[in-house]
């Protein structure tokens, strides 16, 4: 049987990753017998309400023997009760309201995903009354990730899609200075030209590693697994002045326009006004 697992809100202003959280995830149910096939980050709809850092959720497509589902569904269960206590030990302001859903591959229906990337959805009641889908959530915090995690559980990868490799830092570095090897953005746009997104032309700033409190490290954007994947082992060489903790290959809908509702003609007139 093939399993789509979706996780989304696990951040919060002092630290946290959805796509750290998936990782370790991933890795608990590898240990339990299942199959990783695709790792899925899904960028949703940018004016949400209450969107997260990034505003992306994380899917994991895994394989598991028949006979191996009541474990894992228990391994899941136990392993988002250890991320609740985690969460209520350090978000103070009770900011993340974590979401998973698991569901087998496809039943989940991709209007959702559309409903999410174009608009505010806010329909709970569609994901949790759904017979097909076993649920986590914190109904003290607010059950708002089952609505990212079911987006990208729904959503269906196709030809516009983009492959982002993530690399996540040692724990105890989260929230310290991060140290960018000052050729990195020159070797991936000279050596890696299928890879995208790593400077800011306005400013000649590099694009790769965030200024937030979270345990990433740096993500390349590529428009095949390959060519990002290479780009991930040559970057992960560099002298970035602490240990890399772990580098996966996720399959994204960044670049891929499902966010626009049609191409529209028009002439810009005046010149922009720069807003934070």
């Amino acid at each position: 049987m093939i399993l789509a697992i979706g996780l989304d809100d696990t951040d919060y202003p002092e630290g946290g990753c959805t796509t750290w959280q998936a990782n370790q995830l991933e890795k608990l149910l590898s240990e339990n017998g299942a199959s990783l096939i695709e790792r899925r980050l899904v960028r949703l709809w940018p004016f949400a309400v209450r969107r997260t850092r990034g505003n992306a959720a994380m899917s994991l497509i895994m394989e598991v023997d028949s006979h191996l589902i009541e474990n894992i569904l228990h391994e899941i269960n136990i392993w988002f009760s250890t991320l609740l206590v985690n969460l209520d030990t350090n978000d103070k302001s009770n900011h993340a309201r974590p979401g998973l859903v698991v569901c087998e591959h496809d039943k989940l229906d991709e209007s959702i995903y559309w409903e999410c990337v174009r608009s505010q959805f806010t329909d709970i009641n569609r994901i949790i009354k759904d017979p097909s889908v076993i649920h986590y959530a914190c109904s003290e915090l607010g059950k708002d990730g089952l609505i990212g995690a079911a987006a990208a559980v729904s959503w269906k990868p196709n030809v516009n899609s983009t492959y982002e490799g993530i690399a996540w830092r040692e724990l105890s570095k989260s929230g310290s200075d991060r140290n960018i090897p000052a050729n990195a953005i020159d070797i991936l746009e000279k050596s890696h030209v299928n890879t995208f997104m790593n400077r800011d032309p306005r400013y000649d700033t590099g694009l790769i590693s965030p200024r937030t409190p979270c345990p990433v490290l740096f993500g390349i954007r590529g428009w095949t697994y390959d060519d990002t994947h290479n780009a991930c082992l040559d970057i992960s060489k560099l002298d970035w002045q602490e240990n890399i903790a772990d580098f996966a290959i996720h399959r994204t809908n960044q670049c891929s326009d499902d966010h626009l509702e049609g191409i529209l003609d028009a002439t810009v007139l005046d010149q922009p006004i720069k807003m934070r």
